[in-house]
């Protein structure tokens, strides 16, 4: 697991933090790009988000979608290294959930608050 840290400029204060590991995820519980094109392997690799969290005080600023957007580029950057087909999560309820997917996670078939954001979305995204 690698964890990334965000702390206050010229401080030793966190703000914020997430962590990221390698996950085989089920084809048909992802969706079914995910079952079409891993069905011969019956495994999805994917870059998961195990945490993220940000400080109270910082809590509803800005410092989550930058540590999202982090967490996305690192998960690119690790794509082209060793191959991931998405960076997936476990929203924590449904506010959460509304949240990630307005920044174009969608949700696995299988799993109320499972999502996944499809790498090939992200690098399309970033190369507008």
């Amino acid at each position: 697991m690698r964890v990334y840290v965000a702390v206050a400029p010229g401080t030793k204060k966190v703000l914020g933090f997430y962590s990221l590991v390698l996950k085989s995820l089920i084809p048909e519980e992802v969706s079914e790009a995910a079952k079409d094109k891993f069905e011969r392997v019956n495994a999805v690799p994917a870059i998961y988000l195990a945490m993220i969290g940000v400080s109270d005080e910082c809590a509803g600023g800005k410092i989550g979608k930058r540590l999202i957007g982090h967490a996305i580029q690192k998960a690119l950057e690790i794509s082209e290294l060793a191959g991931a087909f998405a960076l997936a999560l476990d929203a924590l309820d449904d506010e959460v959930a509304a949240l990630y997917a307005d920044l174009g996670f969608e949700f696995f078939t299988a799993g109320k608050l499972q999502m996944f954001l499809p790498l090939s979305v992200a690098r399309a995204a970033q190369n507008q």
